[in-house]
């Protein structure tokens, strides 16, 4: 080992480093000691031994041993006792050095005799190195001051050369890093360890950390998670134990991929990030895929528009799959193939009890029936494999009128009209909206309140605009047209809707066949309409068709008999939530006569129970309370919107 000494005085950063690692040492619980570390040879509690036995050696050497006389590895430590035997240890070590003519002196290093200033130094880097260790053990950060871990590192590379490995050298090869890499990282590269390395059950961020706010951010921006702990979950094993640890200290489990359909945030408790599960695997050939539960849905069409096939997904692109689907799954080409939730062929989920299930409809048909339209109260769902559908080109896109001065109705009658004469490879909606008189605006839209027709047609270009001309006929010239034929990778454009977080309330109902009645419309509009005083958002999706029929596979999708799907959404810019709220209620209580109950995949933002009873048929319901009494009868995920009180 080279030693050429540093200039400084050593001590500020070994007790800083020394400082870290006791936090750190303190967070350990007796439950965490059979945790393997980074350092092959070490679990946890060898790890702790180790670093406890060097600080020994480093008090023991300053007061003028050598440190062949002191063991490193310190046993015989009770399982609760290692934070008081390192910070004692460590408080030695400080005593033994405070004389800082004892930095000039000839010690007996490890390595050979070196001066006491690059003993401290070396030890002082060793410090910060297994201060990353521990940390990944734990699933913790290393620490948010990179200024430790780049002077160990400059210390690393000076005293310990990448070409000074093999026989008797306590360290492996150099590591590679990516340039964006962290001083830790690059330490701990330098000493021989993987950088990449991950603690089963997932790295864990705290209120505080570098990290965790961005972490408990979703696209709901309306309302965010507070959790005690984040779990940055790779895998469904990570999942896994991170259920089983929560359930172990009765913690509460919240989950989170996009954060688009937050319904209730966490406070306190463990918030499982699946963001970083985004595996996708597709088999062409039996027309298939398996989906990782942070897989988004504009990343499973590209994927599977490789192959020509298409997966039933939703209007956003950006919308988690697996979320997507556990709430019944309202796709773009609903009326052509159903729910998505009608295309699952099974579910990879961690149960209440902390156990990893691959359910399907032969292995376990009554959870595969619940997770199927039921939500998310049942379990984290780490994955799924769909069907896709052999959809490689649709034509469709928008026409944009304007819906002002009255006009908002009649093109709504004259829609409705024309879904009553449409097949079942026609899927529609319409949505009214107000923009705002800003440059943003394109100008032909600026100022107006727009009625868009939706379309997404399976069948040919040439079909779809006979189809399309009878209700081009009644509309008129539109300020846009986008109508085309497209590859339906490009299928986002048909709702093109906005990419940007944003804070927001919805609500929805699903309607019978006179749902859209001239007086109903006029009442909603009344309420929701261009007068509302708050913006809305009103949208109408046609069902019918195989959203009516399903797959045959029993599942907890209600009311498939609707005609209809009413929505309102209002962004929160300004208006509290509770005057949203009520002006949507007042909205949807014009079409009471005609309402059937509702779609989970609508409701955004907390709602009342009445509101997620809603979403179910009565039996179903029933079945669902069933399965949660067997599956989390401690309503571990207590977070998630699907499931109300039972009675």
């Amino acid at each position: 080992m080279n030693e050429t000494p540093a200039v400084t005085d050593p001590r500020p950063r070994f007790d800083q480093a020394a400082d870290r690692l006791a936090a750190l040492v303190g967070s350990v619980r007796p439950e965490h000691l059979e945790r393997p570390t980074p350092c092959a040879e070490f679990a946890v509690r060898e790890l702790l031994g180790h670093v406890t036995g060097v600080m020994r050696r480093v008090a023991h050497v300053g007061r003028g041993g050598a440190s062949h006389d002191m063991s490193t590895q310190v046993t015989g430590v009770t399982d609760s006792g290692w934070a008081a035997a390192f910070a004692d240890a460590a408080q030695q070590a400080r005593a033994a050095w405070a004389d800082g003519a004892r930095l000039a002196d000839t010690v007996a290093a490890p390595w050979g005799e070196a001066p006491g200033r690059t003993a401290l130094e070396v030890w002082t880097m060793e410090t910060v190195a297994h201060t990353w260790d521990l940390a990944r053990a734990l699933g913790r950060p290393s620490g948010p001051d990179e200024g430790p871990a780049a002077a160990a590192l400059e210390t690393a590379r000076r005293m310990l050369p990448g070409d000074m490995r093999g026989e008797g050298v306590p360290f492996g090869p150099v590591h590679e890093v990516p340039g964006d890499a962290d001083a830790y990282a690059r330490l701990a590269a330098w000493l021989g360890r993987d950088p990449e390395w991950a603690p089963p059950g997932g790295m864990l961020l705290t209120p505080g950390d570098e990290g965790y706010d961005a972490e408990c951010e979703g696209f709901q921006a309306g309302d965010r998670h507070r959790p005690d702990e984040v779990v940055l979950a790779r895998s469904a094993e990570d999942v896994r134990q991170a259920v089983a640890d929560a359930r172990r200290r009765g913690l509460p489990v919240a989950v989170q991929a996009t954060g688009h359909g937050l319904a209730r945030s966490a406070r306190g408790g463990v918030l499982v990030s699946t963001r970083r599960m985004t595996g996708i695997r597709v088999d062409p050939e039996a027309r298939t895929a398996w989906v990782e539960a942070g897989v988004r849905a504009g990343d499973l069409v590209a994927q599977a528009g490789r192959y020509g096939l298409a997966p039933v997904n939703g209007s956003f692109p950006g919308v988690g799959v697996v979320s997507y689907v556990l709430g019944g799954g309202v796709g773009v080409l609903g009326r052509r193939y159903g729910y998505a939730t009608d295309h699952v062929r099974r579910i990879e989920v961690v149960t209440g009890d902390g156990r990893l299930r691959q359910v399907t409809a032969g292995s376990d048909p009554e959870l595969f029936r619940g997770l199927r339209g039921g939500g998310g109260g049942l379990g984290v769902v780490t994955g799924m494999e769909l069907d896709l559908v052999p959809v490689e080109r649709i034509y469709g896109g928008r026409l944009v009128h304007d819906g002002g001065a009255g006009a908002a109705e009649e093109i709504l009658a004259a829609w409705r009209e024309w879904t009553r004469t449409v097949p079942e490879e026609m899927s529609s909606a319409l949505s009214l909206l107000p923009l705002p008189d800003v440059p943003d605006v394109p100008e032909p839209l600026r100022g107006r309140y727009l009625a868009q027709v939706h379309i997404a047609f399976t069948g040919s270009r040439e079909d779809g605009e006979k189809l399309v001309a009878t209700l081009r006929a009644t509309l008129g010239e539109p300020l846009v047209d986008e109508l085309r034929e497209m590859p339906y990778t490009e299928s986002a454009s048909v709702f093109s809707e906005p990419d940007a977080p944003h804070a927001y309330r919805s609500d929805n109902v699903l309607l019978d066949e006179g749902g859209l009645g001239p007086d109903e419309v006029s009442g909603v509009l009344r309420e929701a309409g261009p007068d509302a005083g708050v913006m809305c958002v009103l949208g109408v999706r046609h069902l019918g068709g195989a959203f009516a029929r399903g797959s045959g596979a029993p599942d907890a999708v209600g009311h498939r008999d609707a005609a209809y799907l009413l929505s309102v959404l209002s962004p929160l810019d300004g208006t509290d939530s509770g005057t949203v709220r009520a002006l949507h209620g007042r909205a949807l209580d014009a079409v009471r006569g005609h309402t059937l109950g509702r779609r989970l995949n609508f409701l955004y933002g907390p709602q009342d129970e009445a509101t997620v009873r809603a979403c179910y048929e009565p039996a179903d319901l029933e079945r669902l309370h069933a399965l949660k009494e067997a599956y989390d009868p401690v309503d571990l995920f207590r977070f998630t919107q699907g499931l109300p009180e039972a009675g």
